[in-house]
């Protein structure tokens, strides 16, 4: 079927699909309402002068984060692109009316909403209004994409209420030189055996929080004193120093730990090599109650490392993460976090590689080239089956599971 470059319906991509030529293509009466409205300048109410002029001349606006692009090819029918995806220049409005501002306290008023906050606080032990005022802060779960929620500064006597029930903290994350001190004189302070007896406690009461702080202390255990090596990031004057990746706003004084809160009751993912992010979780395990694990949660460990010991020498990253199914509770994220632990302790890593909790290095360029390998931390990103296991940082940081 040959086409003209008229006869080609664009996507959002900007490339362009073909549409039956003849008299029956623009016989749809979907397709027809589109060209009525770009033809009658609805564009225009639902953007406004500036965007409007500049599709006038042929450009497209994205209608949430008005990006401009180039002018599509004549012929091609210009919409906005919410609307080619659900059919209406309506929904361009609906999603300015859910992007609108909102005051703090109307964050998160769903029942929904409301439920998740409810559940979460009773999982983890946690005051709900001061996890509701973390939430507010930086996650509207009622928001079109609550991952994009912009932060907001919490009320003084609200982020006070959530300081005195400890589910907030206040840290001097713009001064590099006094983050890292006490980050180091954590470390020392931490006594591993809790740290440990947490991890091994949360592999059966599904517990993220409670496996992050062997993370973040296994990590930094040879974190050195340093002199802050910073390069500008490019905007409002935030700053990252090219030795620990610490980043810090020099505008700033001393900062709400809020969204780490977050981070942590899910694990901490990948944020465990951050020094802020770290001091946080150890100042709140230290903090915490001390988590006792039963005998069965020993056992646990003692099948994971059996199952480990098991898999083939050709094994790689996804018969790893299978091979714990049924042993620890939660889903494959929350396995591949465990696994992710023990790569930080060097009873998962490879033999080629230095060891994190050996030595101090920023392993974050120091990742293979496939990208499922990429999605893991290191090193455990480099394991296969022909590593096993290291049977010596077994005994180091589980003695227990030696003796069993």
């Amino acid at each position: 079927m040959n086409l003209t470059r008229a006869e080609a319906f664009p996507s959002p991509s900007g490339r362009s699909y073909p549409r039956p030529s003849g008299a029956g293509r623009c016989c749809s009466p979907e397709w027809r309402r589109r060209r009525e409205r770009a033809e009658a300048g609805q564009e225009a109410e639902v953007l406004g002068g500036g965007e409007a002029a500049h599709r006038s001349r042929g450009g497209r606006v994205h209608p949430a984060r008005g990006h401009r692009s180039v002018a599509a090819p004549r012929g091609h029918l210009q919409l906005p692109l919410v609307s080619r995806f659900l059919g209406t220049v309506q929904e361009n409005k609906t999603i300015h009316s859910v992007m609108e501002e909102k005051s703090f306290w109307q964050r998160n008023q769903s029942d929904k909403a409301q439920n998740q906050i409810a559940r979460e606080a009773k999982k983890f032990g946690l005051d709900k209004k001061a996890l509701n005022i973390a939430y507010n802060t930086c996650k509207d779960l009622d928001a079109f994409d609550p991952a994009l929620t912009d932060y907001l500064e919490p009320p003084e006597e609200d982020l006070a209420y959530a300081i005195e029930k400890k589910v907030l903290l206040c840290l001097p994350l713009n001064d590099h030189d006094q983050v890292i001190s006490m980050l180091r004189d954590k470390v020392r302070q931490i006594d591993r055996a809790d740290i440990v007896d947490s991890f091994v406690a949360s592999l059966s009461a599904g517990r993220p929080d409670w496996r992050s702080p062997l993370s973040s202390y296994a990590y930094h255990l040879h974190h050195p004193a340093h002199d802050a090596r910073e390069e500008a990031l490019g905007h409002k004057r935030n700053y990252e120093c090219q030795i620990c990746g610490l980043r810090r706003n020099r505008d700033s004084g001393q900062v709400a730990v809020v969204e780490d809160v977050l981070i942590r009751l899910r694990g901490g993912g990948i944020h465990h090599s951050s020094p802020g992010y770290a001091l946080a979780d150890l100042i709140w395990s230290q903090d915490g109650e001390k988590i006792k694990p039963r005998e069965a949660d020993w056992r646990i460990l003692s099948k994971i490392f059996s199952a480990i010991r098991a898999l083939p020498e050709t094994a790689q990253l996804r018969e790893l993460n299978e091979s714990l199914s049924g042993l620890v509770k939660g889903n494959k994220f929350d396995r591949q976090g465990m696994l992710e632990a023990l790569g930080y302790c060097g009873i998962l890593t490879a033999r080629s590689r230095p060891i994190v909790c050996n030595t101090w290095f920023r392993p974050h360029e120091d990742l293979p080239s496939h990208f499922y390998k990429k999605e893991w931390r290191y090193p455990t990103c480099w394991w296969t089956g022909e590593e096993g296991l290291n049977e010596e940082a077994i005994a180091f940081w589980f003695p227990e599971v030696s003796l069993m």
